[in-house]
């Protein structure tokens, strides 16, 4: 068994909400369990069958949590996801950590992860400044962007979102095209 990483249900019935309701509303998160709740509600939305994650190295608590290994698997099962991380993760993660359990065990043609020596990067606030970011995506129109990697989960999310979508999937794919893949 995993860490206990709890989702917050209150945060998730609102985000599935948002969802039904097809909003072009942003809104922001800034914990843990409510990354949890984005990451359970994409992986149960996502219709498209991709999701592109741009992370650190997927060794988190987050990542390895029952409830996101448990949806994971579930969009796996329709989907494709795209891993891109910024390091490598050490052999004995590689070997212990839930998340690369679970990839191992399932067909390698449902998803890829590579590392990547560029940043992502974003210009926002006033005045424009460049922050560096994790993001995700799901279909054309789903984005969370960890706008200050200094602040984990500090996040701007939304569910219906094709121009911001599309830019990062640009940016995603662009450094996806030039990573190294890592075996597991």
């Amino acid at each position: 068994m995993n860490k206990p990483f709890k989702i917050d249900s209150e945060f998730y019935d609102a985000v599935k909400y948002l969802v039904t309701i097809q909003s072009l509303k942003s809104f922001e998160n800034s914990a843990g369990s409510h990354a949890l709740a984005f990451f359970k509600a994409m992986f149960e939305k996502s219709s498209y069958g991709l999701i592109r994650i741009f992370t650190y190295n997927l060794c988190d608590d987050l990542s390895n949590s029952d409830e996101y290994i448990k949806a994971l698997k579930y969009f796996l099962k329709k989907g494709y996801v795209k891993f891109l991380l910024k390091t490598i993760p050490n052999s004995k993660e590689l070997n212990e950590k839930e998340i690369f359990k679970t990839l191992r065990s399932i067909d390698k043609k449902k998803y890829e992860i590579k590392k990547t020596d560029e940043k992502a990067t974003l210009e926002y606030g006033e005045p424009k400044l460049r922050y560096e970011i994790n993001f995700s995506t799901g279909d054309d129109n789903i984005y969370r962007i960890e706008y200050d990697i200094n602040y984990p989960f500090k996040a701007k999310c939304c569910f219906n979102d094709e121009k911001v979508t599309n830019r990062l999937n640009t940016l995603f794919d662009k450094s996806f095209s030039t990573a190294t893949s890592i075996d597991l």
